[in-house]
């Protein structure tokens, strides 16, 4: 199926910034980029879009809601345009990594609970703070990391303790409701791309 005009737009908006940001001289470690899109406006599909036409091959999806969301990343590249992409569950692994000698793409998606080792006895204490099926990654090259539901739980210690330990240049977020990190200014306007309820409304009366 063709893009919508909308999606081709953060598509083509996403990567023109990747590769502006990378020629730059002096640049932030990390390359990020927001995708502040409603529900149903293929967030899945534009991720998948964005790292074929930046030729990434290491990806790393981390979730706070792993629970349906899985799926539609996972059904997502049932594509003909992604028939080179390999989906593996962090959850379903005994040991997370990606294949150094693979010439796919491969994505590699995981709940962040699971990657914090966030387990807890019955009052509810975490007992165990790491799990070592995620230390082979912690030493690995990822092209791109996309934080999905970026307004959940992502700027807490344990959290960002965590993302430290990623090696990884590009960064993707993708939420509908990222009000927060907005306001705080955590993005520049340049690294925001916007398709709301209401552009959506609009574009129907035209």
């Amino acid at each position: 199926y063709s893009e919508r005009e909308e999606q081709t737009i953060i598509i083509d908006g996403v990567c023109d910034l990747f590769k502006l940001q990378l020629s730059r001289i002096e640049r932030r470690k990390i390359i990020r980029a927001l995708i502040n899109a409603k529900m149903r406006s293929g967030k899945c599909h534009i991720s998948y879009k964005i790292a074929k036409k930046m030729n990434f091959k290491k990806i790393l999806i981390l979730t706070y809601k792993p629970n349906g969301v899985a799926e539609s990343w996972e059904d997502d590249i049932d594509h003909i345009e992604f028939k080179d992409f390999i989906f593996k569950k962090a959850l379903d692994l005994s040991e997370v990594k990606f294949d150094d000698d693979s010439d796919k793409t491969q994505i590699i998606f995981a709940s962040f609970q699971d990657a914090l080792g966030e387990v807890r006895d019955d009052d509810g204490n975490i007992i165990k703070e790491s799990k070592d099926k995620w230390n082979t990654l912690f030493n690995q090259k990822i092209d791109l990391l996309i934080k999905d539901e970026e307004h959940y739980g992502y700027e807490t210690e344990r959290s960002k303790s965590l993302l430290s330990k990623l090696n990884y240049d590009f960064e993707l977020a993708l939420s509908g409701t990222p009000f927060k990190a907005i306001l705080d200014g955590k993005y520049d306007s340049e690294e925001v791309f916007t398709w709301t309820y209401l552009q959506e409304q609009l574009k129907r009366r035209i």
